[in-house]
């Protein structure tokens, strides 16, 4: 593939035959590079017939009997799509590959290659294939030492260890290019960072991890102080935004531990749950309170309405078609958004295929696109929720079956309707069951919900909000509804309390600055 050291081996080679250094076959041999943009660019300027152009050039190479050519990009100049700046060049090629002095080196990414194996079989029996792979790691850090030497001038220089930790580093933060070229481009990232930041000589593992802190906006390294209270107050901190629902915010602070305390597996996603139960208990607001604590904003959440991917062209809107050359939103979203929360609402109603795609993201901490690209979900985290048995779940409750029972029977619900498969399920960090809201959380739902429409006041018209005694029993008694939880409170303090605080708004009776009473 592209950035595994094609080109540098290519130029490596020509400036070893310079030095005397080749291996005796190349001995009086040169390499010539040739720039077919270029090539191609003059002779379209010139009037010049490109066919013909090429033609004198490769009778040029052939008759000297020394010239090895060198065309980078094969593909692009086989008539997969011909164009005036990428002629197909298979004729004139013909001509010359039987000729014993025609000696050319051809670099294309195995992808395309085996597009080429399909259409130009009779082209590609005159060359010996070479595979390139990636480098291991040992061998990268030598890579990275020869690269990175000429940037040593000043006062920036890596460690060994601070070469390993970007090795390891870009293994995770970035698949778009392969190694060697990931790893430089994040080490090159960091030494500006560094030499712009520090006066320190050194750019060691330590400094690796807090620049990845600050350029992605999640923690990297050894955990700090400050990191440390919040992981070990988590359970706290979610719930500043999440009212009740103790066992789930307790198995979903447990893995995100885990997690960070690298015990996890770190070929999956960061964390990945299942969020089962009824309408409105706070299963999105679960989602959202993670993705502010663990990714620093609540913006950090991409949220998929799964009932909308019901068919089977969904597949292409999640991971894109080469057929019509369009992009999926699902790996659009996480390549600009590695470091995000992924949240699949409602996924039972998701076309059956698409569990699938999600059963080995889960597993391997990857999908590959529809153009073979591998995109990396391993610095994600995964939530999907799902209503399925919510009919069993009001039954249960009646009932007053305990919470475990009540996850297990819909679990058992779920794989017996065949709503989710069972190896699905299994590659869950957890299923976890959100209980309906019970009274004093209602109370506690609404006082939430009072606050943070204070707050936004408070912050965006400078008014002051203050709210009568009896109001949030008011809501209750109002407008909660068992059939959608605590977004039936939402809609009814949008539809009274605010439309009230709307009215005084707009009729002048407050203004900015000053402080008003709400009562219903």
């Amino acid at each position: 593939g592209s950035g595994v050291g094609k080109s540098t081996l290519i130029h490596s080679l020509a400036k070893k035959i310079r030095t005397g250094k080749a291996e005796r076959y190349f001995k009086n041999k040169r390499i010539l590079v040739m720039d077919m943009g270029r090539l191609i660019s003059d002779a379209i300027n010139k009037g010049v017939d490109v066919e013909n152009e090429i033609r004198y050039l490769f009778a040029e190479a052939a008759n000297a009997g020394n010239i090895i050519l060198a065309i980078e990009h094969f593909e692009q100049y086989l008539g997969k799509e011909a164009s005036a700046y990428h002629p197909d060049i298979s004729p004139v090629l013909g001509e010359f590959l039987a000729h014993p002095n025609f000696q050319i080196i051809a670099t294309s990414s195995p992808k395309e290659y085996h597009q080429l194996i399909e259409k130009h079989d009779q082209i590609l029996k005159y060359f010996e294939t070479i595979e390139m792979r990636e480098p291991s790691e040992e061998d990268t850090i030598e890579i990275l030492y020869a690269d990175l030497k000429p940037y040593e001038i000043g006062r920036v220089i890596f460690t060994h260890e601070g070469f390993k930790s970007i090795i390891r580093e870009s293994n995770r933060y970035n698949w778009s290019s392969p190694l060697p070229e990931r790893a430089i481009d994040l080490a090159m990232d960091a030494m500006m960072f560094w030499s712009k930041k520090s006066d320190e000589l050194f750019v060691s593992e330590e400094t690796v991890a807090e620049f990845l802190s600050l350029k992605t906006g999640t923690p990297h390294g050894e955990v700090k102080s400050g990191e440390r209270k919040k992981l070990l107050n988590l359970e706290k901190i979610l719930h500043q935004q999440v009212i009740g629902q103790e066992e789930a915010i307790k198995q979903v602070a447990e893995a995100l531990r885990r997690a960070r305390s690298g015990i996890s597996n770190t070929d999956k996603p960061v964390g990945s749950f299942l969020f089962l139960g009824p309408t409105g208990v706070g299963k999105t607001e679960t989602a959202k309170a993670l993705a502010k604590t663990y990714f620093g904003d609540e913006e950090k959440m991409i949220r998929f309405d799964m009932s909308e991917f019901q068919s089977p062209s969904s597949i292409d809107r999640l991971i894109g078609s080469s057929q019509l050359n369009q992009q999926g939103r699902l790996v659009t979203a996480v390549k600009d958004n590695p470091y995000s929360l992924i949240l699949l609402d409602e996924i039972e109603k998701a076309y059956p295929e698409i569990l699938d795609i999600f059963l080995q993201i889960l597993d391997e901490g990857f999908v590959t696109d529809a153009f073979g690209e591998k995109v990396n979900f391993r610095n994600a985290m995964i939530i999907a929720t799902s209503n399925a048995g919510a009919a069993l779940i009001k039954d249960e409750v009646g009932k007053g079956y305990d919470a475990e029972k009540i996850k297990q029977d819909i679990i058992d619900y779920a794989i017996s309707s065949e709503i989710f498969r069972v190896e699905f399920l299994n590659r869950f960090d957890g299923v976890i069951f959100f209980r309906p809201l019970a009274g004093n959380e209602l109370t506690s739902v609404v006082r939430l919900m009072l606050q943070k429409l204070a707050k936004r006041l408070q912050s965006e018209k400078n008014i002051e909000v203050e709210f009568s005694d009896d109001i949030m029993g008011k809501i209750i008694e109002k407008g909660y509804n068992p059939i959608f939880g605590a977004r039936s409170l939402n809609r009814y303090i949008e539809d009274t309390v605010e439309d009230i605080l709307a009215k005084k708004i707009i009729a002048g009776e407050v203004r900015k600055g000053e402080k008003v009473k709400i009562g219903l």
